[in-house]
Parts: structure tokens; C-alpha cells; sequence
């Protein structure tokens, strides 16, 4: 029987506090597969069904990301309801991704992480403000939460043209990576800055202020589509009348419709995955 596919839907709102040249900062999710045996290890930390899916944000090809920062007031939170999945090995910022420990350990392929540019520490110009210490709830699975007086996040300034933190060949900038066993939203702030055709800081007309950007609460989230996986009855919403489904199928051991792992079963994993998505309105 054929099965429903997950898609992903962003949610967007974007307020633009000042902008010298009406600049854009747009986010775009991508998922990236988890082939076994990762998916099944990050699937019985997590529970659910694991998923990782990258931040990207589009911006005009003559600026560059500065900052992803989050301050009292104008938080940056990323939340999953199941946890996220957090590598020994890894850290919570790119900087933290060594590629030569993935060989050893490829889930560390998987790890959530924050970033401006880069999805390693190869070659990474990167800093993290104040310091590390804001993420260490966030390391042990939990939701990120930055919104205090000083805020903090990462950080990354250039003296002429760096490809780290500028457009890519699809005018994108990676943020971050995030692994859990269900949804995950979330909202950041960053500031751009403009730079002149051959990649300098801009120069005059207009002071240095003027030709940056920030933009406040540019929001996402990874939901099911118009069909939505769990929605098995086609109501609209993932309710008891799904979960009826599920338990009518529990125990199935061949050719079962409700199969979230594909292991050909539907088992305990298969009821934890539905209930990740338990209460969520299909669009």
C-alpha cells in the first residue's frame, strides 16, 4: 500500500527594523536523509521519527550575515517537543563538527547545531558570544532559549569577501541544523550588512549603520503537509480517531499500512511516532 510522504511548510514572519538598501532574509528548510544504521541508534535516543533538517536564509548577493543573536525581548528559541538530538562528539555550533571524528562516529553527521555559513570546522572564521556556556541546556536535548539581558549567539565579521557568510550559488546562507523525533520551530534575529561589487565593507553614501539590516523573528517550522502522515482518517487533525487507526494495525507483521520505521511492522516505534504528531492540524 502506498504511504504518505512528509513535506515541509514554513511558517514566516519576518519584521525589518532598519535597512538601508530594502534588503530580504527569507528561510528555507532542507532536510537531509538518515540512512541506517544512524536513523535506528538516533531513533532510540529520540524516540518518534527522526528527522534532520537544515536552516537556510536567502539574502541578496551583496550582503553577508553578521550576526544570529538572540537578546531580552527579542528571543532566538528553537523548540522540539521530543528533544533534539545533541552527538557526544559534537557541540552545540558547527565549530564543534570535526570531520575526521564523523568516520568514527557518523551520527555526529546528525548533530543540532547553530552556524553562520559553515556545516563543520574546517576552515570556519566563526565566533561564538559571549561563550559556549549558552548552549549547555540545550546540549543535554533540551529547547534553545537565548533571551537575556546580553543575549548572545554566533558571530562573524569580515574585512572583504568571505564565502562563509555570504549568498551560496542558490543566495543562501546556512544557520543551523536541528535532529529530532518530531517537529521542531523556532525563531532567530540576524543583522546583514552590505558590501560593495568586489566584496568590501560598503563605503559612503551614508554612515556604516546605514547599510546594515536587522531582522527580528524570522520564524520557522517542519509540519506535515495537506496530507499529513498522521492523519489517517482525513479529518483535518491527528486525534483519537487516527490513534484508532494505529491500534487496529498494532501487531502487524506484513504489507502494514501504518509503518513510520519501514521495517515492515507496526510496533512500539510505530506508536511513538504517531503520537509525536498527536493534536497537530493538517494545512
Amino acid at each position: 500500500m502506498q504511504k504518505k510522504v512528509f513535506t515541509l511548510v514554513l511558517s514566516v514572519c519576518i519584521s525589518l527594523l532598519a535597512a538601508g538598501q530594502n534588503p530580504y532574509a527569507n528561510p528555507e528548510i532542507e532536510a537531509i536523509p538518515i540512512p541506517e544504521p544512524s536513523y535506528n541508534i538516533i531513533q532510540a535516543e529520540t524516540g518518534g521519527t527522526p528527522t534532520t533538517n537544515r536552516l537556510y536564509v536567502s539574502i541578496p548577493e551583496n550582503y553577508e550575515v553578521q550576526f544570529v543573536y538572540g537578546l531580552l525581548g527579542t528571543p532566538l528559541q528553537i523548540t522540539a517537543p521530543m528533544g533534539f538530538y545533541q552527538n557526544p562528539l559534537g557541540g552545540p555550533t558547527s565549530l564543534d563538527i570535526v570531520p575526521v571524528l564523523i568516520d568514527a562516529n557518523p551520527e555526529l553527521n546528525y548533530d543540532s547545531w547553530l552556524t553562520i555559513g559553515s556545516p563543520d570546522s574546517a576552515s570556519n572564521n566563526m565566533l561564538v558570544l559571549p561563550d559556549s556556556y549558552i548552549f549547555d541546556t540545550w546540549e543535554t536535548g533540551a529547547d534553545l532559549n537565548i533571551d537575556d539581558l546580553f543575549g548572545g549567539g554566533v558571530y562573524m565579521t569580515t574585512f572583504g569577501y568571505d564565502p562563509q557568510n555570504s549568498p551560496d550559488v542558490n543566495g543562501r546562507v546556512l544557520l543551523g541544523q536541528f535532529t529530532s523525533g518530531g517537529i521542531v520551530s523556532g525563531c532567530v534575529n540576524l543583522q546583514l550588512r552590505r558590501l560593495n561589487p568586489d566584496g568590501t565593507i560598503y563605503d559612503p553614501p551614508g554612515s556604516p549603520d546605514s547599510e546594515t539590516a536587522i531582522f527580528n523573528n524570522i520564524c520557522f517550522d517542519t509540519v506535515p503537509d495537506a496530507g499529513c502522515f498522521s492523519d489517517f482518517d482525513d479529518d483535518g487533525i491527528v486525534d483519537v480517531g487516527d490513534l484508532l487507526f494505529v491500534l487496529a494495525e498494532f501487531g502487524c507483521m506484513v504489507n502494514c499500512f501504518i509503518d513510520y520505521d519501514n521495517d515492515d511492522h507496526t510496533t512500539a516505534n510505530d506508536l511513538l511516532s504517531f503520537l509525536s504528531d498527536f493534536g497537530f492540524a493538517c494545512n
